[in-house]
């Protein structure tokens, strides 16, 4: 359709699995499409360093990358965990109420969403680990509940590369975890 970077060639078709670019040149392409990434979760569940004080409806942090990332046009040197599904490079919580991205709002901007929703942070069974390597940052989610969906668990990890690219990893999702509301 017309509006569609795909509509004048200039990028990839809007399909489930691929898109972009956007006007700053980014591209979102599934890792089961050809091209696209190869799958590789890293456990750093015993090597990471752990995150404290996540609850519901909440933001923690700063906490440092370990590099100077690039992102939309600014150098970014940390960032914040949100407990509903994202990471910020600012303070601001990102609440449970999503939209689409962009979100052409003077608050939320500044993230990256792994799963923008109502998710729940459960003391004694959640927990979130970030660990820097020369090349990347991997920020690990592991038990994390979709709210009303108590022991239904979403194991993921987001990884932030110092040449630009971002990696969301899905590992497991509990079945019964609702989906289509992120």
């Amino acid at each position: 359709q017309k509006g569609d970077e795909s509509y004048d060639g200039t990028g990839y078709p809007i399909v489930l699995g691929a898109g972009g670019p956007d006007d700053f040149g980014y591209i979102w392409i599934d890792s089961d499409e050809t091209g696209g990434p190869e799958f590789g979760f890293t456990d750093i569940s015993t090597t990471g360093n752990p995150v404290f004080g996540l609850a519901d409806d909440n933001i923690v942090g700063p906490y440092n990358i370990g590099f100077d990332f690039y992102f939309y046009g600014d150098t970014k040197s940390q960032f914040w965990v949100n407990s509903n599904g994202c990471i910020g490079f600012t303070s601001n919580e990102i609440t449970l109420q999503n939209t689409t991205i962009p979100t052409n709002s003077s608050v939320y901007k500044d993230f990256i969403a792994w799963m923008w929703d109502d998710l729940v942070f459960r003391t004694g069974s959640s927990q979130v680990f970030y660990q820097s390597f020369p090349d990347k940052l991997i920020i690990q989610f592991k038990n994390y509940e979709h709210y009303g969906q108590a022991n239904l668990f979403i194991n993921a990890e987001m990884i932030i590369c110092e040449n630009g690219k971002i990696m969301l990893m899905y590992d497991n999702f509990a079945a019964g975890v609702t989906l289509n509301s992120c």
